[in-house]
């Protein structure tokens, strides 16, 4: 066991060995059954099922706003600023409490539509993404947590090729959308027009925005994915038709790394059977795997799954009604790679597929009749419709005996099979494959950042393999060591797809891909995988994302650098502003903070006696301080809020000129604060004046502006209205 990993993820306060780690989880699923908990306990110890790290993490510490779910699909996101705000909330409250996210943005009216409560227009779903991604950057410090999100977009939305391109300029010095995975939903419907070569459109809400060749959209994709390895594919109408719980639910999301396929709210809770554990003579003349002993490990995992359900903190009300209502659990496994070479098979062979068959077969069999088992002590699932449930296609492809059984005694768990990454339970497990994966190196060097020191790390059964061979090397290996990057892209997908067969819900994986493979074979990719039956399908292009921590320039500085992680000081200086809205009987008090040395700005609040603006105010200080404390120049803030139309738009006496919504003129009051901390150069009075500094009049007295609308210098405030002598515009209009 890796106690290095052990001590810098897992160790808790009270615990002062892994085994004490693996007692307090144990004690705590059991729920007061001493049997079950020593159960629970001996088979963690042996390494044979690891528990997912949120679970190992705070299972048993007493943390109460910790949870012990990896996974979670948000609600659908209303199409509103309230209904915005809500999930982002929603979001916030639940990477805080640890658990990943995945959110499909589709229901989000494209850019440029317009927003009839405001006389504005929206940004779209692209630009919304960005708010949860500053939020994340926040959460993620405060809770010493990566916080994971995935993104997703249906191909039909109209912005989809803006949200194709979305980190397209992403690289190490520019981070853009950092904290998200993004992926396509692709229908069956889409596929079918790239091969036919027809045309496809782009609709929202029923209204076809733009049709375009189906072939062009694919072009985005393959291009994007191949550049960036951005974004991957959801083969949705495959997750729904073998949903098992297809006559309640639509699935449009999956959690961050596409394991976990979640209908909005869902959650899961995750754990992984250690393969290699179960491998009887390694590398002998008949290596096998212990079955009696995998079918017990199972057993356990199911009812240990079973039990987390109840004792998981939800930070969401929803997801906990939802988790109960279906009971949805995460049975996966890690070291497939390992375990096949101890067992003497090349991964990606003939025979590796026909071993991946028997073990998962296996697997699904018993972990199936384990929640029978389960449904017969405790009942089945709330939703549990036995005519639906049965007819329900991947429930089909179970055996005759099984199906008999589920007939008869309902099931506990409405879905019960995953494959996640499992990187760092890989890693405590002495350095197994992680998931489904095959070996990616068999030794390489990695820091100890503890310790300051490089170390030697070795894949679990290459470094059984050398203790039983010591004149081993990595020259002469057997072929049976082969790694990913040898791997075809078939081998790979041969293998994940055999492994889906089996798996009710879907599988984390990356498909490799060599350094020059071209577009074309790309997108090969993605029609065998969508052919074979795949729930989705991600990319890893050899060198790609070199290119995107390619090193900086000389002398180059980006415009929005990612900071070190920001500790807030006991004292900061604070700089408070009064705008006052004509007509208006409340005023709007903005206060900055900022460290006085290095400049930075660090928090921003607004508070007023009005109740009706109270949420949106808050949630924009907040966003604003996330904004400052994560980038290193948030000067863009300004041009960004200055450039919001609505009816909140007024004169502002203290400006002398016309403010075209209230959130611009918190704009124009961060630029004086930045100007007053000397971050930006101070400019000269807003008047109207010409190149000469004389006062610019349009032949009658009036005072020329730049439109916003067209841009020319040609719009004047008259009839307390302001207007474009150009085009036409007209607020008041």
């Amino acid at each position: 066991m890796n106690t290095e990993i052990w001590q810098l993820k897992y160790k808790s306060t009270q615990d002062k060995t892994p085994e004490d780690t693996f007692r307090r989880v144990a004690k705590e699923i059991s729920k007061g059954d001493a049997t079950l908990e020593e159960e629970f306990f001996t088979v963690m110890a042996e390494l044979k099922f690891i528990p997912g790290g949120r679970i190992l993490s705070y299972a048993g510490t007493g943390n109460l706003k910790a949870t012990l779910a990896n996974c979670y699909v948000m609600g659908e996101i209303e199409d509103s600023m309230e209904g915005i705000m809500k999930s982002l909330h929603e979001s916030a409250l639940t990477l805080k409490a640890g658990g990943g996210i995945g959110l499909n943005f589709s229901t989000l009216r494209p850019e440029g539509e317009p927003v009839k409560g405001t006389a504005s227009f929206s940004s779209g779903p692209v630009s919304f993404m960005g708010i949860w991604d500053a939020m994340s950057k926040t959460i993620s410090g405060a809770n010493k947590r990566k916080g994971a999100m995935i993104g997703v977009l249906n191909v039909d939305h109209p912005d989809i090729e803006k949200f194709i391109f979305a980190k397209r300029n992403n690289s190490k010095e520019t981070p853009v959308l950092e904290k998200f995975n993004i992926s396509v939903g692709i229908t069956d419907e889409f596929m079918q027009a790239v091969k036919e070569d027809r045309d496809f459109s782009l609709v929202f809400n029923g209204k076809e925005y733009k049709k375009l060749p189906a072939r062009q959209l694919m072009k985005l994709i393959v291009e994007n994915a191949w550049a960036k390895a951005e974004p991957g594919v959801l083969f949705l109408d495959t997750i729904n038709k073998l949903n098992n719980l297809w006559y309640c639910e639509t699935i449009n999301a999956t959690n961050p790394c596409g394991e976990q396929t979640l209908a909005p709210y869902g959650a899961c809770m995750l754990t992984s059977i250690n393969l290699t554990q179960f491998i009887k003579d390694p590398f002998g003349e008949k290596p096998d795997i212990d079955w009696k002993s995998l079918e017990k490990v199972v057993n356990l995992a199911v009812k240990f799954l079973d039990n987390t359900i109840d004792v998981c903190y939800y930070p969401v009300e929803a997801q906990k009604k939802q988790a109960e209502l279906k009971r949805r659990i995460g049975l996966g496994i890690m070291g497939l790679g390992s375990a096949l070479a101890m067992l003497k098979v090349r991964y990606g062979s003939s025979e590796s597929r026909m071993w991946c068959q028997k073990i998962f077969e296996f697997i699904r069999d018993n972990a199936y009749l384990a929640s029978v088992k389960l449904a017969k002590e405790k009942g089945a699932f709330p939703l549990f419709d036995k005519e639906k449930y049965l007819q329900g296609m991947f429930i089909k492809r179970l055996p005759d005996y099984i199906k008999r059984e589920i007939e008869k005694y309902g099931i506990r768990n409405s879905c019960l099979l995953t494959i996640a990454p499992t990187g760092s339970i890989s890693q405590l497990a002495d350095y197994v494959s992680s998931g489904v994966e095959p070996i990616f190196c068999l030794e390489y060097i990695r820091k100890n950042p503890n310790y300051n020191q490089e170390i030697m790390v070795q894949d679990y059964a290459w470094k059984l393999y050398k203790e039983k061979y010591p004149d081993a090397n990595l020259k002469t290996k057997p072929e049976f060591f082969i790694t990913a990057m040898e791997l075809t892209w078939q081998e790979h997908v041969d293998v994940m797809s055999v492994c889906q067969y089996y798996i009710d819900s879907s599988i984390s994986k990356t498909i490799n891909l060599p350094k020059n493979i071209n577009l074309q074979e790309l997108e090969d990719v993605y029609f065998y995988a969508w052919g074979k039956g795949l729930k989705g399908c991600t990319i890893y292009r050899e060198a790609s994302l070199d290119e995107i921590l390619k090193p900086k320039k000389e002398n180059e500085k980006p415009a929005h650098v990612i900071s070190t992680q920001f500790t807030r000081p006991y004292k900061l200086e604070g700089k408070t502003y009064k705008v006052k809205v004509p007509d208006s009987r409340h005023a709007y008090y903005i206060t900055f903070t900022y460290d006085p040395e290095t400049k930075k700005p660090v928090e921003m609040f607004i508070n007023t006696k009005d109740p009706l603006v109270t949420e949106w105010t808050q949630a924009l200080g907040r966003l604003c301080s996330a904004v400052f404390r994560n980038v290193d120049k948030p000067t863009f803030l300004i041009e960004d809020f200055k450039e919001i139309m609505g009816r909140s738009g007024f004169f502002s006496a203290q400006r002398r000129k016309y403010v075209p919504s209230l959130i611009a003129e918190f704009g124009e009051v961060m630029k004086d604060f930045f100007t007053e901390i000397g971050l930006i150069e101070p400019e000269a009075p807003v008047e109207l004046y010409d190149a000469n500094g004389t006062a610019n009049n349009g032949g009658n007295g009036q005072k020329l502006a730049y439109c916003k609308v067209c841009g020319n210098y040609a719009a004047v405030y008259e009839e307390g209205c302001l207007k474009c002598l150009a085009c036409g515009y007209n607020k008041c209009g």
